[in-house]
């Protein structure tokens, strides 16, 4: 399982402990720990983030992220064809973005893709647009995003919701979930909603990837 951390693509980072993990939210350490004690295998990465790298920067380093994972499974002991992706907030947003944004992987580790066998998105956002946000969040989609529509539809989940993707765990709400899992449910993908403990994450991955 690969964990994308959170803090609006603009703060955190792939630490268990300190400031960054404060800011990408506190279920990385205890859902980690449930996946091992059934033998999963864990990894976590930092990604490049806004205003220094604008987007898709982070969607490409996590794309790029599960190309190293099956590029290098022989040596890590891992099975490449059941790679899950899980994330918190924006860490979900792109986790979502694994699932079902197809046909863009570029760069190193080419001769491998980057889908994978399950999602977890937890209080992740689906959709961005300007209309209706707090000042402190419209300030963080600016900084993260820009303005631009097009851009704001680049990185939205929703734009993708279709047939293809993998089974999803959409957990904690998140701005424009509930169309989101409408939208995967109309395609025939396999949904789960609601508010999940970790073990429940964790029994989610486990039917999931087999």
């Amino acid at each position: 399982m690969l964990f994308l951390h959170g803090g609006g693509l603009v703060l955190g980072n792939r630490e268990p402990t300190g400031p960054g993990a404060l800011l990408a939210g506190s279920r990385f350490g205890p859902l980690r720990d449930e996946l091992t004690a059934r033998g999963f295998a864990v990894a976590v990465i930092d990604f490049r983030l806004a205003p220094a790298a604008p987007w898709p920067a982070p969607l490409d380093d996590a794309r790029c992220a599960v190309r190293f994972l099956k590029a290098n499974a022989a040596a890590l002991a891992v099975d490449p064809a059941r790679i899950a992706v899980a994330g918190t907030g924006t860490g979900g947003t792109l986790a979502s973005l694994l699932g079902v944004v197809r046909g863009q992987d570029t760069g190193q580790y080419a001769g491998e893709d980057s889908t994978v066998r399950a999602v977890a998105a937890l209080s992740a956002p689906a959709g961005f647009d300007l209309a209706g946000l707090d000042p402190l969040t419209r300030a963080s989609v600016l900084m993260a995003l820009g303005r631009s529509p097009s851009t704001l539809r680049a990185a939205s989940p929703l734009t993708y919701a279709g047939p293809g993707a993998p089974p999803f765990l959409l957990a904690n709400g998140g701005r424009k979930s509930a169309e989101f899992a409408a939208g995967l449910r109309a395609a025939g993908v396999p949904v789960t909603e609601g508010p999940v403990s970790d073990r429940a994450v964790a029994d989610f991955f486990a039917a999931a990837v087999g």
